[in-house]
């Protein structure tokens, strides 16, 4: 009786451990990472750093022709540098442009949102500027995917490293 009792025990305290968790706080402040990047009939690979409040800084990797380019947002204000040269334009360009359309999704994501437990995974979804989307983190928040059907957008990112 006493076997039965505590096997019975045993089986509550292991199904109360198993609790499936159905929502996780996505992570995007202060960390870096690579993305590939397929926008329209481009694809390009990047490293994008995200240090909160606005800053947005991503490095092109290929192709070739651009590679080196650094593409930075300060809030609403651009600089693109490239072979030493920087451009910083007086009147901010609409943000429909690669860089300029992940960053207005990473920082709408930023700010407080939280994944739901999907089949494909943890997903954000939501919408920014008109642009729905679906953003996929792991179990801890940082981000894995992001899709964005009006744009014609899709990224993977590798490599997330948080910062200090």
């Amino acid at each position: 009786m006493k076997k039965t009792v505590l096997c019975f025990f045993a089986l509550i305290l292991l199904l109360c451990g198993c609790k499936e968790q159905k929502t996780v706080d996505v992570n995007l402040k202060n960390l870096s990472m690579d993305a590939d990047v397929k926008y329209r009939s481009y694809t390009i690979n990047c490293t994008i750093e995200l240090d909160g409040g606005g800053m947005f800084t991503s490095t092109i990797n290929a192709p070739e022709a651009i590679a080196g380019t650094i593409v930075r947002y300060d809030g609403d204000m651009l600089t693109v540098s490239y072979m030493g040269l920087e451009y910083t334009p007086e009147k901010s360009p609409k943000k429909e442009h690669v860089n300029g359309i992940i960053n207005m999704i990473l920082s709408s994501a930023s700010a407080g949102a939280q994944a739901e437990r999907t089949e494909k995974g943890f997903m954000l979804k939501s919408k920014v500027a008109n642009y729905e989307y679906e953003l996929y983190v792991s179990e801890v928040g940082l981000p894995l995917s992001l899709e964005c059907e009006k744009a014609d957008l899709y990224a993977e990112f590798s490599n997330v490293k948080l910062g200090n």
